[in-house]
């Protein structure tokens, strides 16, 4: 069975996998920690989760011909930092909406995220406007972000277990 967990790790080496290895790294992609704000770079991506989970025997409206299904929402936050000086709002603007774009375009290439245990189908659902992540009152954040938002459908077969009295 693919829990949560399971899901979000497998987006997590998609994500990765994006440009060969070359933008999101070990470094500057990570599930659930907002440090890789902090490494070298000018732009990362934090993998976190983006919505409730739901499980159940009928959830996508064709039935589950005894699996039992799950649908995750796990999301990416896909963050640029803000130079000063160099092309303003604009050019930073134009950059991060460039990535996302190519960054979904690949995610849509792994329709069950590369093969990861269980998982159906992996689509992407919503993308945010680009807006600073952190909003100041003494100027703007140092870094814009997008969030990418996706729903995961998982099916499995349910181990059943009697209890004898």
């Amino acid at each position: 069975m693919a829990g949560y967990t399971t899901v979000e790790t497998a987006l997590l080496d998609v994500v990765r996998s994006y440009s060969s290895g070359t933008v999101f790294t070990t470094t500057t992609c990570k599930r659930n920690d907002w440090r890789v704000l902090d490494a070298p770079g000018d732009s990362c991506a934090v993998i976190e989760c983006g919505g409730r989970s739901l499980e159940g025997d009928d959830l996508d409206e064709r039935g589950s011909q005894g699996k039992r299904q799950e649908i995750h929402q796990p999301a990416v936050w896909v963050c640029v930092k803000r130079k000063s000086g160099i092309g303003g709002d604009g050019e930073v603007l134009d950059t991060l909406t460039t990535l996302v774009d190519a960054l979904k375009a690949h995610i849509r290439q792994y329709e069950r995220l590369n093969g990861a245990t269980d998982v159906t189908r992996a689509q992407i659902v919503e993308t945010t406007e680009p807006a600073d992540l952190i909003p100041r009152r003494d100027g703007p954040s140092p870094w814009v972000a997008q969030r990418i938002l996706l729903r995961v459908n998982v099916e499995f077969e349910p181990t059943i277990a009697e209890y004898s009295y």
